[in-house]
Parts: structure tokens; C-alpha cells; sequence
């Protein structure tokens, strides 16, 4: 299994047909393992094949939370605009498990764009801990580089926000 995980994440960086024929196909096979699954889909949404990121929106919505935690996880390696949005729209998802929502945030933590920032600053006033933990370190790792901007959302933050970001840009360099 391990083999076929390497191999699907090392083929999502040949852009070619062939390449991304071999992922849809693996991406497909239910026989296969969900990991090496997911690491396919991946590997092909980051190539551009919209099929890839089909395939985790699909296990998103799978009713185990072990599944939709992988899904989240491997978006966080898909550098798109489409990946980001998914992840976005997982952490806004209050009806969600926290523990997926908080892997929503730490991913686009990884993913480091400025976008993700309001969405990340929004999940402050949660209630869950696991959330607002993931987010602040999230935006923790976004404040290296878009401190100005994390510090004008600072002075229009609501009450419930506002630790949050301060800490983050404390743990900021």
C-alpha cells in the first residue's frame, strides 16, 4: 500500500496524459485503499483534472470521519483556488465534526494564501477549542506574511475575535 500511495503522489508531478489517466484510475478503484485513493485525486487535482477534487468533495461527504479528515488533509496539499474553497467551505460547516474542522484550518494554514484569512479569523467565534486552536496557528503561519493585513481585520474583529488574532500575530516573526 505504501508503494501505491508514493507512487500516486510521485505521479501527480509528471504533466502528462498518461500520468493523469493512471491517477483517474486509481482514483476510481474501489478495491484499492482509501489513502492511496485520495493521494491519487490529489495528485490530480493538482495537475488541473477537476476529477481529482470531485473525488475528495465525494469522500467529504462519506458519513466516516476518518475518511473526511484524509480528504481534508490532502487538500491541504492541493495548491488550487478550487482546494481552497473546499476547505474554506469545510471549516464553515458548523454541522461538521471539529476535529475535521480544525484540520480544515490547519490546511490552509499550509496552503498559505491571503484569502483564507477571513474565514480563519470567522472560526474565533466558534464554540469548539479544537477549532479555534487550529485557526489561530493557522493564521499564526499566514501572519509572516500578511501581518498588515491581519492587522487592519484586527481593527474591525469582533470582541469574541480578536485574542485570536493577537496571538497569532504575537507568534507572528
Amino acid at each position: 500500500m505504501s508503494e501505491r500511495y508514493g507512487a500516486a503522489k510521485a505521479l501527480g508531478h509528471f504533466n502528462s496524459q498518461t500520468a493523469t489517466e493512471a491517477l483517474a484510475l486509481k482514483a476510481d478503484d474501489v478495491k484499492d485503499h482509501i489513502y492511496v485513493r485520495l493521494e491519487a485525486a490529489a495528485s490530480l487535482a493538482g495537475l488541473g483534472d477537476d476529477r481529482g477534487l470531485a473525488f475528495v468533495r465525494q469522500c467529504l461527504a462519506e458519513p466516516f470521519a476518518q475518511q473526511r479528515l484524509e480528504a481534508v488533509i490532502v487538500s491541504g496539499e492541493v495548491a488550487t483556488e478550487a482546494a481552497e474553497q473546499l476547505l474554506i467551505e469545510t471549516l464553515r460547516k458548523q454541522e461538521e465534526h471539529p476535529e475535521i474542522r480544525a484540520g480544515a484550518a490547519w490546511a490552509l494554514g499550509e496552503l498559505g494564501h491571503e484569502s483564507a484569512l477571513a474565514a480563519l479569523i470567522e472560526s474565533f467565534s466558534t464554540v469548539e477549542p479544537d477549532v479555534r486552536i487550529e485557526a489561530a496557528r493557522a493564521l499564526a503561519k499566514l501572519a509572516n506574511e500578511f501581518s498588515a493585513e491581519i492587522i487592519e481585520k484586527l481593527r474591525a474583529a469582533r470582541p469574541d475575535q480578536r485574542p485570536g488574532i493577537a496571538w497569532a500575530l504575537g507568534k507572528s516573526a
